[in-house]
């Protein structure tokens, strides 16, 4: 019998409860096609419905180590080689973000994965909250994506988008990375 993988869980316990996931972090990033490694699966859900899911997790042997307003983190070290992230926000936002995601597919089962513009945005707000913790992993993820899916990083659409989720430090920081 086959092992259960993260995303074989989060498949589960999303279509048993009828509660929408969308994959973000590293897995989206790869998606979008810049290839990285990454240490954690990250979704996208309203707390709410994690909070239907949460009781599954922990009966599936998945432990909250970390949980706050904006996140949970599981872990199963015993039988899962990766933490489980998962980013809380409202429902307009969800809503929002789940009506441009698109479709893959990961070990035959099928989730959402964050649009382009939407994984970039979520990248440029991370930077703005922790510039000093997250910020090469970021700003590196975002020149490569936009390289990989040939977005104009000097366009005035790329520079509103910085100026929306992260501001002007981290756009001026873009932008003189792309100067050397």
């Amino acid at each position: 019998m086959k092992e259960m993988t993260l995303f074989d869980l989060v498949s589960e316990f999303t279509q048993k409860l009828d509660v929408p996931a969308i994959l973000i972090g590293g897995f989206a990033v790869n998606y979008h096609g810049v290839m990285r490694q990454t240490q954690d699966v990250d979704f996208l859900m309203m707390e709410q419905d994690y909070n239907k899911a949460q009781p599954l997790f922990e009966k599936a042997g998945c432990q909250e180590v970390i949980r706050n307003n904006l996140f949970a983190r599981l872990e199963n070290k015993k039988t899962l080689p990766m933490e489980l992230d998962i980013l809380f926000v409202d429902q307009e936002t969800f809503e929002e973000i789940l009506d441009e995601a698109e479709t893959t597919e990961i070990g035959g089962k099928k989730f959402k994965v964050a649009s382009l513009n939407h994984l970039l945005a979520m990248k440029l707000h991370a930077m703005k909250q922790n510039l000093r913790r997250r910020g090469f992993r970021d700003i590196t993820d975002v020149l490569d994506l936009a390289e990989k899916n040939r977005i104009d990083v000097k366009s005035k659409k790329f520079e509103e988008l910085c100026l929306k989720y992260a501001g002007k430090e981290v756009y001026r920081i873009i932008q003189e990375l792309l100067r050397k």
